[in-house]
């Protein structure tokens, strides 16, 4: 029997906040272990939280640009668990009463509901060694996270991955979080389970954790689905649980047995009041949101006439985009400006495994590189070859200028290597004049490899159409 899957994600977002949540301790990734700490990320009896105002800013414009209702009073909460890398025992976050709540955001057409977005705080980094011990870095115990939970209206793999990446891209382009999820600022996790199809939810689910790549969140719900419906088809039982993605076997592996909410004994914060935030402060943040990913994507369709493959492109890949439309300010040969940033740059990119901020391709010297070419003032291969000069800084004309690449011109020399070669190739002459059209290939390619590629095609198809076509 065929089942269906039904996915939800939970995903947290560390906040690009100079401090900590509840203290002024550096939020700050790279530090040497432990020092961005202070009593109260630490947890010392006694001390006391001050919540930090940028942190609930950026809550705020997440909720905005994902379509939530922002609920002007809300409320902090402790939730209660014991591990190494939680020194209070305790997290304070949000539980009854989120900032944020029933929002969407859209992909490929369809609306995946948002069920609430909550202020938390990151626990500490437990650092298992080779050796039977455990280290701990109280770093990051303490920075500012969202955490952003959807409903299960997740169907596939794909879909989940597509939501993280639209989802990652838009707090990028809101400017609260990095989608570093290597160095752990964004991390997922996914709730699994199958059902029939015309039945409800399932009474089980299966939550995996920290899936910190795109790769991994699709292999791991690929695999769940399967064995979840080889066990249903077996009669076997399921039961809900926590598990991990074993990244050397392909496989999940059970984490614990899922714990239910009354497990981690959730209570009001007592040292925090309500988070009371105004129209004010919620309409001052909504002018500053940019242009979102959803806009930006049609936009690009619309003013562009950009395919939806190059419209998701330029989305994702935001400083390309900058580039892409301050040329096309300057040149309207939309196709070959897109055709030379998705095909050739990218190409160069990859094999050089650069980022774009480690090049110096301006505006100016790609719309004069499709011009030299458009104008017939140098062949396509001669633009290639010079392409990577142009990536890193300088101007097409200059190149040629060095590289001894003008367009050579003498209809003089142009018309004795075409007359020498239609006198030593009389059967390729033959097949031309017998209608075979294509056979000019043969004589522009001759001539282009004598000249290295820069001969004049347009000297040359006249010189073609003037001694070939004779009979004509």
């Amino acid at each position: 029997m065929k089942f269906l899957p039904v996915i939800g994600l939970e995903i947290h977002a560390q906040l690009n906040t100079e401090t900590k949540l509840f203290c002024s301790c550096k939020n700050e990734f790279d530090s040497p272990p432990n020092t961005n700490v202070c009593p109260i990320c630490l947890g010392y009896p006694g001390t006391l939280p001050v919540l930090n105002k940028k942190a609930v800013e950026f809550a705020i414009k997440a909720g905005l640009a994902l379509n939530c209702k922002i609920n002007k009073e809300s409320y902090f909460a402790r939730k209660n668990y014991f591990y190494p890398d939680l020194p209070k025992g305790y997290q304070i976050t949000q539980y009854e009463v989120p900032l944020c709540e029933n929002g969407y955001l859209e992909i490929n057409g369809k609306k995946i509901r948002i069920k609430r977005i909550h202020i938390e705080e990151d626990a500490g980094k437990s650092i298992h060694d080779k050796a039977d011990y455990t280290k701990i870095d109280f770093n990051r115990s303490g920075v500012p996270l969202i955490e952003i939970v959807t409903e299960p209206d997740i169907e596939s793999p794909d879909e989940a991955v597509e939501f993280l990446r639209m989802l990652r891209i838009t707090l990028i382009y809101i400017g609260i979080n990095d989608g570093n999820m290597q160095e752990g600022s964004l991390r997922c996790d996914s709730n699994i389970s199958v059902r029939k199809e015309g039945q409800g939810l399932p009474d089980f689910r299966v939550e995996i954790k920290n899936l910190n790549s795109f790769r991994f969140l699709h292999k791991a719900l690929d695999y769940e689905i399967r064995i979840q419906s080889e066990s249903l088809n077996k009669g076997e039982k399921i039961e809900t649980s926590t598990k991990l993605w074993d990244t050397k076997r392909n496989q999940t592996f059970v984490m614990r047995k899922k714990e239910e909410e009354f497990d981690y004994r959730y209570f009001p914060e007592p040292d925090l009041g309500a988070l009371v935030v105004n129209d004010e402060l919620i309409e001052s943040i909504r002018k500053e949101l940019p242009e979102l990913p959803v806009d930006r994507r049609k936009r690009l369709r619309r003013e562009y006439g950009l395919n939806d493959e190059g419209a998701r492109f330029y989305t994702f890949n935001p400083d390309i985009l900058e580039i892409f439309e301050n040329t096309a300010k300057i040149n309207k040969n939309i196709k070959k400006i897109d055709s030379w940033l998705r095909t050739e740059y990218m190409m160069y990119l990859k094999e050089n495994n650069l980022e774009v901020s480690e090049t110096k391709l301006s505006s100016k010297n790609l719309s004069e590189l499709i011009e030299l070419v458009d104008n017939g003032d140098i062949t396509g291969k001669i633009a290639k070859d010079i392409f990577e000069d142009v990536i890193n800084g300088k101007n097409p004309k200059d190149i040629i200028k060095e590289k001894g690449l003008e367009k050579f011109d003498d209809v003089e020399k142009l018309r004795e290597m075409l007359l020498e070669l239609i006198e030593n190739n009389p059967k390729e002459v033959s097949k031309y004049k017998a209608g075979n059209k294509r056979m000019s290939a043969f004589f522009i390619g001759r001539i282009m490899a004598k000249t290295k590629g820069q001969a004049n095609p347009k000297i040359i198809n006249d010189l073609i159409r003037e001694y070939l076509y004779e009979e004509e």
